[in-house]
């Protein structure tokens, strides 16, 4: 075993053992935690175990493990990318009409709607 397995290896199977225990006990949403879960300790694996992103490659007829890990570094950047844009653009919306009903009432606090009062009547015109 080289000093990069023997350091690594423990960081991603600690964390993936964590991204374990998190999930059971309902503290991440279930997709999530099974996704991170699965990365982690399919980091830990192949770290141990090198040649294993070889065969996978081989068998989706992909010449290297390191293109095939590429190719998913490069599909997990592209979803990521997404998923945060919808997230910013989202909360963007959210801002705009939080501040835009903030504005508006504030705006009806300092001027309030004009409210015509019935006039007053002096008493003289009432016939009886």
């Amino acid at each position: 075993m080289t000093l990069f397995q023997l350091i690594t290896f423990p960081i991603a199977l600690a964390l993936g053992l964590r991204s374990a225990f998190r999930l059971l006990r309902g503290e991440r949403h279930r997709l999530r935690g099974f996704l991170a879960t699965l990365l982690w300790i399919a980091a830990a694996t192949t770290i141990l175990i090198p040649n294993a992103t070889t065969e996978i490659a081989n068998r989706l007829g992909i010449g290297r493990g390191t293109d095939l890990v590429t190719y998913l570094v490069a599909l997990a950047f592209l979803w990521s990318w997404f998923y945060f844009h919808q997230k910013i653009t989202r909360t963007a919306r959210h801002v705009t009409d939080l501040s835009r009903a903030l504005a508006v009432e504030r705006a009806l606090q300092q001027y309030p709607p004009f409210q015509p009062t019935p006039p007053q009547s002096s008493g003289s015109d009432l016939v009886d």
